[in-house]
């Protein structure tokens, strides 16, 4: 079987493991959420399984991220894989995704069902009524995460970041929890649909905490996670 061919029938597998984890997963969502939880998590790792896709994950604060609630922060998006890796952060997370993804059949509607917020990017009314539920749900203890480019990099180089991650932080006195996905572009580049086999790393970086922070200091801790981001990539192995 040539390469085409092969990738082909790894893509005709993929959809009944997809559906025999995450039809049941939206199901359990709202009643087992931690059921549900699994059921996600396991078909990330399926998936990695099935395309030999190596994942790693490297947590440079040993899962100690301090006072929570916590605001997850995705520095660097650049794959459509990066559902598979997500998948193997073990804390109860919720998104916040743009319309398009929670659209996506089965995986956006999983996110959905575990209460994903989900925003409209063209509507600005909308956005910040949305972002006002995400400082209710982290003020009420939830963990919430967010891609502070807000778009899917291209060629793997970083985007302008979004200022309203860190506010949102600083207002719900969150602490934030930076990570980046290193290898992930490598495996399935934009605008490709063959998954090419190799190593993914999932690194936490850092965690800042924002109990006693301002408005004021957006700038700062946006640079810092900026600076997080370049290091952590700049050591990239891959």
């Amino acid at each position: 079987m040539n390469g085409t061919l092969a990738d082909a029938a790894r893509w005709a597998a993929s959809v009944p493991l997809t559906l025999r984890h995450l039809v049941p997963a939206i199901a359990f969502a709202r009643t087992r959420p931690e059921q549900a939880r699994r059921l996600l998590r396991e078909w990330g790792s399926r998936e990695r399984e099935l395309f030999g896709v190596d994942l790693t994950v490297l947590d440079e604060n040993d899962g100690d991220y301090g006072p929570p609630p916590y605001l997850f922060v995705h520095l660097n998006q650049s794959s459509h894989i990066e559902s598979w890796i997500f998948s193997a952060i073990r804390t109860p997370i919720r998104y916040i995704v743009n319309l398009r993804y929670a659209a996506f059949p089965l995986v956006g509607w999983t996110q959905v069902a575990l209460g994903a917020i989900v925003v409209v990017r063209k509507w600005k009314a909308q956005g910040r009524r949305q972002m006002e539920r995400a400082r209710e749900i982290l003020e009420g203890g939830e963990n919430v995460a967010v891609s502070i480019e807000g778009f899917r990099s291209r060629d793997g180089s970083l985007g302008p970041y979004k200022k309203a991650p860190v506010v949102l932080a600083i207002q719900a006195q969150a602490t934030l929890v930076p990570f980046v996905t290193i290898g992930a572009r490598e495996r399935l580049p934009h605008g490709t649909w063959r998954v090419r086999p190799g190593p993914v790393e999932l690194r936490i970086v850092r965690a800042i905490p924002t109990k006693g922070l301002t408005y004021a200091a957006r700038d700062e801790v946006l640079a810092r996670l900026r600076a997080a981001a370049e290091e952590a990539l700049s050591k990239a192995p891959m």
